[in-house]
């Protein structure tokens, strides 16, 4: 364990058009073991949109991770990466908590993987950094992003 910080616990807009949004982002969302909160990964960074029968991204170099709390329709953002970071993968460990993981570039501009454990209830994230380097020529692509079916980037 590398530190351990708090969620952003910032107020994230949440989706006006749940089914629009649904229809882009669900096959990527994360959901608690009660379905009453999810994990989304990528829609603060990653734009969508559907032309067609096409769907086109859009990327931002900053991303955000938000929680939604389909019960109270709340939107929080719980964490906040620059370019020099990104989560790829989440998952549900109970019912109050899960596991973020990804990478950050370390000094050496190389990509280190991270796992960041989080609790909902604490609102408490603890970074574990590996102490390894992912190889250049890693043709990683997270399976959530696999998963929205893009078929342009723009």
């Amino acid at each position: 364990m590398t530190q351990k910080t708090s969620f952003d616990t910032m107020d994230a807009s949440g989706e006006t058009d749940l089914n629009q949004f649904f229809e882009l982002y669900k096959a990527s969302l994360s959901y608690s073991p009660d379905s009453s909160q999810f994990i989304d990964l990528y829609s603060s960074g990653l734009t969508l949109e559907k032309k067609g029968k096409k769907i086109i991204a859009i990327a931002d170099a900053d991303n955000a991770i938000t929680l939604c709390n389909l019960n109270t329709k709340e939107w929080n953002r719980i964490l906040f990466f620059g370019p020099s970071a990104g989560i790829e993968a989440t998952a549900w460990i109970s019912s109050t908590s899960f596991i973020l993981a990804g990478m950050i570039y370390n000094d050496e501009g190389k990509q280190q993987p991270v796992i960041l454990l989080c609790d909902v209830n604490s609102q408490s994230i603890r970074w574990f950094e590996a102490n390894t380097i992912r190889p250049e020529n890693s043709k990683y692509e997270a399976s959530g992003l696999k998963k929205l079916k893009i078929n342009e980037w723009e």
